[in-house]
């Protein structure tokens, strides 16, 4: 919640008086109804933006039938507008490529590890998504229109647009997934698994980025920098630092900011 208010504040203040920037959350306080009540008094065109790079069916549906519901009640779904998910627009890329490299080139890692939020498998095969010719274990084709709507080939995505700006070998990085609760089949490989075997290879000082979340939480300071730092170093490795998240990082705030302000234009205009 601090860093979330934090980047509220920051995108109000870069957007000027001339904008209205609400915070909501899909479940808790302050609540989506809440927040579009607040909008609607003041502006012509409301543009919701969940804040989720990766899609998928818990995170961006649910927030747009919640939205749905609660727009519907104040009569202004004519209103709304959508930011679709952006896990490989420039915005968010050059703003993580900003984030990540000072970090990468004073601590020099061994090996850089991408862990993303997982999901139960049958979440894929519900969002419709084609993934045949993918094993679901190694890395997801390139995006085409068969699995453009599958989770885990856009975390792949992602991390094919920030390799390709930080210039990692094959070699030193990899993609893994956190967070599975219960016993059934969740998006491999397991991050908690995944670090054993990375030490077996010889890595000592590991990485960890987690493009999944655009501010930090439970998922990132207590599942990475604790749990799995503790993990880590039972293992016997040197070090384990988690690249904060986007928060609100100077580039992340200008390049959020500008690319809000331009679609809200096309529309106003």
């Amino acid at each position: 919640m601090v860093h979330s208010v934090s980047l509220q504040k920051k995108i109000q203040k870069r957007l000027g008086d001339d904008y209205v920037v609400e915070l909501a959350m899909r479940y808790g306080h302050p609540s989506i109804a809440s927040a579009l009540s607040r909008l609607n008094r003041y502006c012509e065109k409301i543009l919701i933006v969940p804040l989720f790079p990766q899609f998928s069916l818990a995170t961006n549906i649910s927030v747009e039938r919640e939205v749905s519901k609660q727009a519907k009640k104040l009569d202004i779904t004519k209103k709304l507008l959508w930011q679709s998910a952006f896990f490989a627009d420039d915005f968010y890329i050059d703003a993580l490529v900003a984030s990540v490299s000072p970090r990468l080139n004073q601590k020099k890692p061994d090996f850089v590890l991408f862990s993303y939020h997982g999901l139960p498998v049958r979440q894929l095969e519900k969002s419709g998504a084609d993934c045949q010719g993918c094993d679901r274990e190694g890395p997801c084709p390139k995006l085409s229109l068969a699995n453009a709507r599958c989770y885990r080939a856009q975390c792949y995505a992602t991390t094919q647009a920030v390799i390709s700006h930080l210039k990692l070998s094959d070699d030193r990085y990899m993609v893994s997934f956190q967070s599975r609760l219960g016993r059934i089949p969740w998006l491999q490989p397991y991050t908690d698994q995944l670090l054993p075997k990375l030490y077996q290879s010889g890595v000592r000082r590991l990485m960890v980025i987690c493009p999944s979340f655009v501010v930090d939480c439970l998922e990132t300071l207590e599942e990475i920098a604790i749990r799995a730092s503790a993990q880590w170093k039972a293992l016997g490795g040197e070090s384990l630092e988690l690249v904060p998240c986007l928060n609100d990082h100077p580039s992340w705030i200008e390049k959020f900011s500008a690319a809000l302000k331009q679609q809200l234009s096309l529309v106003i205009e």
